[in-house]
């Protein structure tokens, strides 16, 4: 089974809970082979809180990143979003796509009165997505608790 049909069967289980790309055509235009979709996984929903493990390719179009999550935020009615990124998210040349799309979320979250909490990163993924110009109000908590109560990792101000 190919990882595109593992996917898809993933999605086709948990189609209420996942978020994830259509099926690979045989033959990829230049555009469509370069920074694709990622999966969203709501891996616990709280009172004002939905918890989100985000997971997928290297590259991410900031943008679909963006919508990918916020299609699952309008989904279960919750803009107060504690997002978990995988390692891919923090490769030092890959952080760019996921600190872009992270910020244009963000912004979107805040017009609606909700919030962006990261958990999960080391330290140097910390510096990788949160530490840069116009990403300031990013924060990585240790744990989806700290997030949810606005605690800050010691490594970050």
């Amino acid at each position: 089974m190919t990882q595109t049909e593992a996917r898809a069967r993933r999605a086709t289980r948990n189609r209420s809970l996942l978020v994830t790309q259509p099926a690979v055509p045989d033959r990829l235009t230049k555009e469509e082979s370069t920074p694709s979709a990622c999966e969203c996984l709501v891996t616990q929903r709280g009172p004002n809180w939905l918890f989100v493990s985000v997971s997928g390719p290297d590259r991410v179009e900031p943008s679909r990143l963006a919508e990918q999550i916020w299609s699952v935020a309008q989904e279960h009615f919750t803009y107060r979003l504690v997002v978990e990124l995988s390692e891919n998210a923090c490769r030092p040349h890959h952080a760019l796509y996921y600190r872009e799309g992270l910020r244009l979320l963000q912004v979107r979250l805040e017009a609606t009165g909700g919030a962006l909490r990261l958990c999960g990163l080391r330290p140097e993924q910390t510096h990788e997505v949160c530490d840069a110009p116009h990403c300031d109000r990013l924060r990585n908590h240790a744990t989806p608790r700290d997030a949810v109560t606005g605690h800050v990792c010691g490594d970050q101000g």
